[in-house]
């Protein structure tokens, strides 16, 4: 199934793709990203999410969808940075800004979640990976992106 614009209800929109269309963005691959991390309208750590998977996709094989992931997800944070958006703050009990939100947006918690010191890079392989896998191994994502 691809996604479009005509098939989403604008309601169920994030920021990233809000973001793009304000950036006049071709919005094929915030659509995916949206469905893919399962976000919308109320995800509200998207700068903290696109920062973390820009981070993570330079970590990943160079793939022409990975390149397209990484372009939208660059000019999606350089409209933020044009509209003064800003982080969300890290919780005191678990370090991750979705807080008591990982029910709602389980895929974002996972990706900011931080890793003790003893195992950061550790956790990084493993986002990584999982973020490789979800990408590429969406078989039910008709994808233009």
């Amino acid at each position: 199934m691809m996604v479009s614009s005509s098939e989403i209800p604008e309601r169920h929109h994030g920021k990233i793709v809000s973001l793009a269309k304000d950036g006049n963005l071709d919005l094929s691959c915030a659509y995916e990203i949206e469905t893919l991390l399962s976000i919308d309208v109320k995800f509200t750590a998207e700068k903290n999410l696109v920062i973390e998977l820009i981070e993570l996709l330079r970590l990943l094989p160079v793939t022409d969808k990975l390149k397209a992931w990484l372009k939208t997800l660059l000019d999606v944070k350089e409209q933020g940075e044009k509209n003064h958006w800003s982080l969300h703050a890290d919780t005191r009990s678990s370090g991750n800004p979705l807080g008591g939100r990982i029910d709602k947006f389980p895929i974002s918690a996972f990706l900011l979640q931080k890793a003790h010191t003893a195992i950061h890079e550790q956790s990084i392989g493993i986002k990584v990976l999982f973020l490789y896998c979800l990408i590429n191994g969406n078989e039910n994502l008709d994808s233009t992106c």
